[in-house]
């Protein structure tokens, strides 16, 4: 008899009676299932109803009840994890229904990969939820829940995916952190995902195993309840990045650009409210509604037409709202008004382009020209010029008005001069283009003979017709080729870098092998390269070539498979050995031989 747990599973609860019990029942038959030592740990946060009382009947199971001062799941979880025993622990949900070998699975990948590797699962909903379109929208074409149908099946993903619904992690990796979650935040949001980045920093790495089940039993019946949520995500990105200061000049977060767009177009904005602001806003609600009449129509007649609009509103409502709340709680310390924030926040999603053009002898030509992104009303332009005697400048290519204009130029010696405007097509040779679809200006001051640095400083403000942009952007979607009721599964990717000394060899067979198996596969499934790609999460597996004599033939039937059996790794009778490169060293020690000469696979 031991006392050694291998597993703690860990949910937080709160008023859950309508499922707890099912969850529950389900879980009786996982634990049938089970081969190894685990516990369950109910961390309640002050249900006020029977959800408790529910609990306390199932003591069949290895059950631990948690009663906690209402505080929120992440102060919950943290009372879980003071008692947790395990080697590793599961994080789950009180409306998570697990696959039988729920915990098996995760408990076996970690032994097989290590405590530096957390396992992420596959979320889907429950079969008796009945799902509408927003459901599936969010977690198949959207993603705003969950991002798996993007996500690289069998390989690994970046601490955005610490999905807390279905993920496991070392219990000594989690004692290494300062702390548990992070109770700094105020609502729903980030605390899983800044729980998942601290992680990251320590070298703990996510493998996404899409075998590894759970079901989802929670309905979202109308878009302003995602709408809540998307906006408390938003908000609490504020928090996020207020903790970790570095994660704002991560690309993969993209915080730095939004919040310095929406700043800057804050910061230049002089009137109080925004008439404009104002009709943004009254289109969301609007297009929202629409929405509502669009999942009724789908119930009675389920059209490709119906769904593709329905998406396409639904894309962009859930990015305005997060970015809605993300801002409010930025700008909650300024006095601006939500219109103004709402102007800045469509600027930002629906970008123009600002273009310089260099006349050549009268001339125009996009190849004398430079394009800006203009994604705030703040725009700065600076640039060199050679041998152009005047300049034409497009303020944006939609219709717009241009405010506090500026440009300036020094030449060689550092003498400035402030350009003149010679022409605008403007409303009045003004800068409103508010009716004009080509805003064009023409400035003169220059001489063909001078090398100048110019900087043109100006705030535009676009004015194309709010409803125009959402019918181009249903356009988009309906056109594109998309099966609206199949959940989405990606095949597996595999990505295997070959290393070996002989790189002007291994470069030749990448070449070879890659052509072969496009025509194998045809869609790219499988990739051979001779660098690891660890950015891109994509060089799964690493092929090390001690003989580079190995036939196509033998280099084909091994890499095919790895990939069609999904298994980790092997070694040849040669000496070369391929191997997932999140596999410890003593896993690859373990791995089975392929001996070329009889092209069978022996056990270790």
């Amino acid at each position: 008899m031991t006392d050694k747990i291998n597993v703690s599973v860990i949910f937080a609860t709160y008023n859950r009676s309508d499922v707890i019990e099912d969850v529950l029942k389900k879980w009786r038959e996982v634990d049938k299932n089970t081969r190894y030592s685990y516990e369950i740990i109910c961390s309640d946060d002050a249900s006020s109803d029977n959800t408790v009382e529910i609990i306390e009947k199932f003591t069949d199971l290895p059950i631990t009840i948690l009663r906690n001062e209402h505080g929120g799941a992440s102060r919950a979880r943290n009372a879980a994890l003071k008692i947790a025993k395990g080697e590793i622990v599961i994080f789950t949900g009180d409306d998570i229904f697990p696959d039988l070998d729920f915990v098996n699975h995760h408990y076996e990948n970690y032994l097989k990969f290590g405590d530096k590797i957390c396992t992420l699962g596959r979320i889907e909903w429950h079969s008796d939820v009945k799902m509408n379109h927003l459901m599936y929208h969010i977690t198949n074409i959207g993603c705003e829940q969950f991002g798996f149908a993007g996500l690289i099946p069998y390989g690994i993903t970046d601490f955005r995916h610490f999905y807390t619904s279905n993920i496991s992690v070392s219990k000594k990796q989690l004692d290494k952190l300062d702390k548990h979650f992070d109770l700094t935040f105020d609502r729903y949001g980030f605390e899983d995902i800044e729980l998942g980045y601290r992680l990251h920093k320590n070298g703990v790495r996510i493998y996404y195993d899409p075998d590894l089940l759970a079901y989802h039993h929670h309905v979202y019946a109308d878009v302003d309840k995602f709408c809540n949520r998307q906006m408390s995500a938003g908000d609490q990105m504020v928090v996020f990045a207020s903790i970790h200061k570095e994660i704002k000049k991560n690309p993969i977060m993209g915080i730095e650009l939004f919040e310095k767009c929406l700043l800057d177009s804050v910061d230049c904005y002089k009137d109080k409210e925004s008439v404009r602001g104002k009709e943004i806003l009254k289109h969301f609600e609007s297009k929202k509604e629409r929405t509502r009449e669009l999942e009724e129509l789908i119930v009675k007649n389920d059209k490709k037409e119906y769904r593709a609009e329905c998406s396409a509103l639904y894309r962009m409502i859930f990015q305005f709202y997060m970015y809605y709340g993300w801002a409010l709680r930025l700008t909650k310390d300024k006095d601006v008004d939500e219109s103004v924030v709402a102007e800045a926040i469509y600027c930002f999603m629906y970008p123009g382009f600002n273009q310089l053009f260099r006349p050549i002898n009268g001339e125009v030509t996009e190849e004398n020209s430079t394009r800006y992104e203009h994604r705030c009303f703040k725009v700065v332009i600076e640039d060199n010029l050679e041998h152009v005697k005047e300049l034409r400048l497009d303020p944006l290519n939609v219709k717009c008005k241009v405010t506090d204009f500026k440009a300036n130029v020094w030449n060689e010696k550092g003498a400035n001069k402030q350009l003149k405007i010679k022409l605008t097509n403007g409303v009045n040779k003004s800068l409103d283009f508010t009716n004009i679809d080509d805003s064009q200006m023409y400035l003169t001051g220059l001489s063909n003979k001078n090398k100048y640095k110019v900087k043109i400083e100006m705030n535009v403000f676009p004015q194309f017709d709010i409803s125009e942009k959402t019918e181009s952007l249903i356009a988009e979607e309906l056109a594109f080729d998309r099966d609206y009721v199949k959940n989405i599964y990606q095949n597996p990717k595999l990505n295997i870098c070959i290393v070996g000394d002989d790189r002007e060899l291994i470069q030749t067979k990448v070449g070879a092998l890659n052509q072969m198996f496009n025509l194998i596969y045809n869609n790219n499934d499988v990739i051979v390269t001779d660098e690891i790609c660890e950015y891109e999460f994509r060089s799964n597996y690493v092929y090390e070539m001690k003989d580079t004599s190995v036939s196509y033939e033998d280099l084909l039937m091994v890499i095919r498979k790895i990939y069609e059996d999904n298994i980790s790794g092997m070694r040849l009778s040669n000496g070369d050995v391929i191997y997932m490169n999140i596999l410890s060293d003593d896993e690859k020690k373990k791995l089975n031989v392929y001996n070329i000469t009889n092209k069978e696979i022996k056990n270790v």
